[in-house]
C-alpha cells in the first residue's frame, strides 16, 4: 500500500517534470516561429503583377536629362549625343521644326551638298545639318560654326554658342581645349588655315550606327567650329 505522503511527492515530481516539458516545448515553438521569420523575410519574392510580370519599381536614376529650351541655344549642351535638341540619327525634318523660333532655315538651293540643311542665326552660330546619305530622314553629322572670320557679328555669335558639358564653346581658347579634353587628340595638317582636335565616344564604340565624335575645328588658337558626327574625318567642305 502506497502511503499518503509517497504519493504526494511523486505527483509533485510529476508536475515539476511535465512544467519543464512545457517549458522546452514553448521554447523550440519561439526559436521555430523566429527561424521562419527570418528566412521568409531573405526570400521574398517580387511582388507581381495581373499578368505575373514583376511589380518592382526599378532603381530612380540621379542623373536627370537636362531641360533643353529650344528658343535658347546658348545654353544647349554639345555632347556626343548632338547639340541640344539637333540628335545624332534624329528625324532632321521634325529636328529642325523644333529650333525654328530661334534659327531661320536657309532654302535648299543654297548649298549644293545633297542632305545638307543650314540653319543661321544673327545672334548664334550657324548649324549646319548633314543627312546620312542614303535618303533617310536622319542626321549624321551635326557642325556648328564656319560663320565667316570677319563677320562683325561673330562675337554676338560666340556669346550664343551651344557649349560642351566642359564649357567649350565657339570662341573658347585651345588652352581651355586642352585643359577640358587631355584625351583630344590633335590633328597638326592644314586645312585652309584650320587645325582640330578630335575627341572620341569610347562608350559608342558598340554603336550599330557608329562610333560618335566631336571635332573641334581651331585657328589663332581660338576654337572655330564645332562637329558632332558618326565618322572621325574633319569635313573640309560642307557645301563643297
Amino acid at each position: 500500500m502506497i502511503s499518503t505522503a509517497s504519493w504526494t511527492g511523486n505527483a509533485y515530481r510529476s508536475a515539476r517534470f511535465r512544467r519543464r516539458e512545457i517549458r522546452a516545448l514553448a521554447l523550440a515553438v519561439a526559436l521555430i516561429a523566429a527561424l521562419i521569420a527570418s528566412l521568409s523575410g531573405c526570400a521574398a519574392t517580387p511582388a507581381t503583377g495581373p499578368t505575373g510580370a514583376s511589380t518592382q519599381t526599378a532603381p530612380s536614376s540621379s542623373a536627370a536629362s537636362p531641360t533643353i529650351d529650344p528658343a535658347d541655344p546658348a545654353g544647349w549642351e554639345i555632347s556626343f549625343n548632338g547639340v541640344g535638341p539637333i540628335t545624332l540619327g534624329g528625324s532632321i525634318s521634325a529636328q529642325k521644326s523644333q529650333v525654328d523660333s530661334s534659327y531661320t532655315l536657309e532654302p535648299a538651293d543654297s548649298c549644293p551638298s545633297p542632305g545638307m540643311s543650314i540653319l543661321s542665326s544673327a545672334v548664334h552660330p550657324t548649324i549646319w545639318i548633314q543627312g546620312d546619305g542614303t535618303g533617310l530622314d536622319a542626321a549624321s553629322m551635326i557642325f556648328v560654326g564656319a560663320d565667316a572670320p570677319d563677320d562683325p557679328r561673330d562675337d554676338v555669335r560666340a556669346t550664343g554658342s551651344p557649349k560642351t558639358h566642359e564649357g567649350i564653346g565657339i570662341a573658347s581658347s585651345v588652352d581651355q581645349l586642352r585643359a577640358a579634353y587631355p584625351a583630344a587628340r590633335w590633328d597638326e595638317q592644314d586645312y585652309s588655315g584650320v587645325t582640330h582636335y578630335l575627341l572620341d565616344d569610347s562608350a559608342s564604340e558598340s554603336d550599330p550606327h557608329g562610333q560618335r565624335h566631336i571635332v573641334f575645328g581651331v585657328s589663332d588658337n581660338v576654337v572655330r567650329e564645332i562637329s558632332v558626327q558618326f565618322d572621325a574625318r574633319y569635313h573640309i567642305e560642307l557645301c563643297g
